[in-house]
């Protein structure tokens, strides 16, 4: 540890101190003052008045040298200052790493923190929390793997049900017989949902459904698990968020229904088993016949999350007691510090799953005659427009993101044989011109209309086939 005094002197030249000279004139006016004070004329209280201004000068004046020689040395620590705001949670832990600017501050949200639950449960209180997760918890981020008898599944994620809505995951597919490996990602937000396959480098994009709403309704076991007219079993699943595989652990309303549906099959073995940092209660039951041919077992083992019902572990066994399916984690963190920024993909690099790539790098004199074509059959003129490139359309930061909506009506509506739609633009209206399969040409006449592209007019026309 360094001593606070030490190069006292450069640190007192490097202050506003720094040009202040002790000369003979402010000795002399030290001395002036002196005098006035032994002057008996002056009275015994004002000698008393300028004793204490000079003692409340220099007492200052020391004072202020003191803090500011602590100050600089780090001895003086304002042990109530509080610890710098931080931001984006880092992927691989909870940790927080950057600094996060007042303004950005709704990018983060920090839920309370869970609250324990450890009180002896009954079997309908576990089933009730399995069935309604989406009511036990505002956040989350872990991994798991599961597999099966044909693949393995690594997942990752992170979401929020509640402020800054969202959510990722990550899952690579691991195909065992093949050996395999395929990643899928889902981003999604109030907004939109992304799908993309890292192996093929496309996404699809589309509009997103908010349909979760926590706490708006707790399904009992009762009114879950029903049959309908012809005797099958029926069951009615609460809302959960896109969040794609990691539903298995987080929403594992099938996994509830398909094991534990029928009490006599299953029990509770344990009250408490702690599994990555969590209480889990531990249930234990054999398998319908059903149940055990689809799955190649015979018995199961839940570890159940106490205060959230989430499936933090689960274990099927074949009639040798051998593990044949599993969920196994690797952590699960409930309510912490969520960042909504990684809740939105970067698609540089990638193209909508429904365009074909060699299309846009390789046939640009194809679009070429297209455009020719229908220009011809339309009596239009194409020059005055600017051709916007399809991808710009897709990518979030992009300018012509703006156009995403009309343009994915127009791209659903293709169909195979099709050639690529091209976009024109012309300030505040537009075209999206197509030629189907048959040499139809159609075009689909836009305009921009209270901050939002619609679709104004479609007009079909002959033209030719372009093989």
């Amino acid at each position: 540890m360094s001593n606070g005094l030490d190069n006292l002197k450069e640190k007192m030249n490097e202050t506003v101190l720094k040009d202040v000279r002790f000369e003979e004139k402010h000795m002399q006016n030290v001395f002036n003052e002196l005098n006035t004070l032994q002057n008996p004329r002056k009275g015994k209280m004002t000698k008393i008045y300028y004793i204490c201004l000079s003692t409340v000068v220099t007492s200052g004046i020391l004072l202020g040298l003191v803090y500011f020689v602590g100050k600089e040395s780090g001895l003086f620590s304002e042990r109530n200052e509080p610890i710098e705001n931080k931001a984006n949670i880092s992927p691989d832990s909870n940790t927080i790493e950057n600094p996060v600017e007042p303004d950005k501050e709704d990018v983060i949200y920090t839920p309370p923190k869970q609250e324990e639950y450890k009180e002896k449960m009954t079997e309908e209180e576990i089933l009730t929390k399995m069935l309604n997760t989406i009511n036990n918890f505002e956040t989350a981020q872990g991994s798991f793997t599961y597999r099966n008898t044909l693949q393995q599944y690594n997942v990752e994620y992170e979401l929020s049900l509640t402020k800054n809505y969202g959510g990722y995951s990550k899952v690579v597919t691991t195909d065992l017989k093949e050996q395999s490996k395929n990643t899928h990602f889902t981003y999604y937000n109030d907004e939109f949902l992304w799908q993309i396959n890292e192996n093929i480098k496309t996404y699809k994009q589309s509009t997103s459904f908010k349909n979760v709403n926590p706490g708006a309704r707790t399904i009992s076991v009762e009114s879950a698990f029903h049959t309908n007219s012809d005797g099958d079993n029926v069951t009615t699943f609460n809302s959960r968020p896109h969040i794609g595989n990691a539903q298995l652990s987080l929403f594992p309303y099938e996994l509830a229904s398909n094991y534990t549906r029928d009490y006599e099959r299953w029990e509770i073995e344990k009250q408490n088993e702690e599994v990555v940092g969590h209480n889990t209660i531990v249930l234990k039951g054999t398998l319908d016949k059903y149940a055990a041919t689809k799955h190649d077992s015979n018995t199961f083992r839940f570890w159940v999350d106490r205060d959230t019902g989430i499936l933090v572990k689960f274990e099927t066994y074949n009639a040798n007691n051998e593990v044949v399916h599993y969920l196994y984690p690797n952590e699960l963190n409930i309510n912490v510090p969520i960042n909504r920024t990684k809740f939105i993909p970067n698609l540089k690099g990638l193209l909508p799953d429904n365009i074909d790539p060699n299309i846009l790098e390789n046939n640009k004199d194809l679009l070429e005659t297209v455009k020719q074509d229908i220009e011809k059959s339309f009596d239009e003129d194409f020059s005055t427009y600017k051709e916007i490139e399809l991808g710009k359309v897709f990518e979030q930061e992009s300018n012509y993101h703006e156009l995403f909506k009309i343009t994915e009506q127009v791209l659903r509506g293709q169909e195979v044989g099709d050639i690529i739609p091209i976009l024109l633009l012309q300030d505040n209206h537009g075209m999206i011109i197509q030629k189907k399969k048959d040499g139809t040409n159609v075009i689909h006449y836009i305009e921009k209309s209270n901050r939002e592209w619609v679709e104004t007019k479609k007009v079909s026309k002959p033209g030719k086939i372009i093989e």
